[in-house]
């Protein structure tokens, strides 16, 4: 992951895969889940890449890859892409894990909540600071960061968009 060669973490995935189902621990099951879903999320499968993200936060020990709290950033970032609007509250907003560890991060929790509550304006001002931030830190999840911000604008653009011109609340995920 960290040279950008994304065929060859494919390939070392699914081999990984093969050995934990052939008798890996739970620790290794657990940062395998967190490896699969940074290729989800690069590979734009959201609903994967939330799914694992989401399973992994309880026990995450994948440090080696980053921080717990970006574990916590792509969850939510990967959950508001990929949840409607219910789910995104129930396994989102309200968790305790995301909760924990949300104030860290201020501008994701502005973001979060600027969605969540409607606010379009304010959620596309803070996304942009977010997701930029985000990127400036990390050259390695730089490329991934981009395409997540690039297509939840698009989706979400498109979403708010509709909403306003039909004057409906669209509410969120896609």
């Amino acid at each position: 992951m960290y040279y950008g060669d994304w065929h060859a973490v494919k390939d070392l995935l699914a081999k990984a895969q093969r050995l934990c189902d052939s008798g890996g621990d739970w620790e290794r099951k657990n940062k395998l889940k967190v490896y699969q879903a940074v290729f989800a999320m690069y590979s734009r499968d959201f609903k994967l890449a939330s799914s694992l993200f989401h399973e992994a936060l309880a026990t995450f020990s994948a440090t080696e890859l980053f921080p717990y709290s970006r574990v916590v950033f792509y969850a939510v970032i990967t959950s508001i892409i990929a949840m409607d609007r219910v789910a995104l509250k129930a396994k989102v907003v309200d968790a305790p894990e995301v909760l924990t560890t949300i104030n860290q991060n201020p501008a994701l929790q502005q973001f979060l909540d600027a969605l969540y509550g409607c606010q379009y304006k304010q959620f596309f001002q803070v996304s942009n600071w977010t997701m930029q931030a985000r990127m400036g830190r990390s050259h390695m999840h730089a490329p991934v960061c981009m395409s997540v911000w690039v297509w939840m604008h698009a989706c979400l653009h498109a979403r708010v968009h509709v909403g306003l011109v039909v004057g409906v609340d669209v509410g969120v995920g896609v």
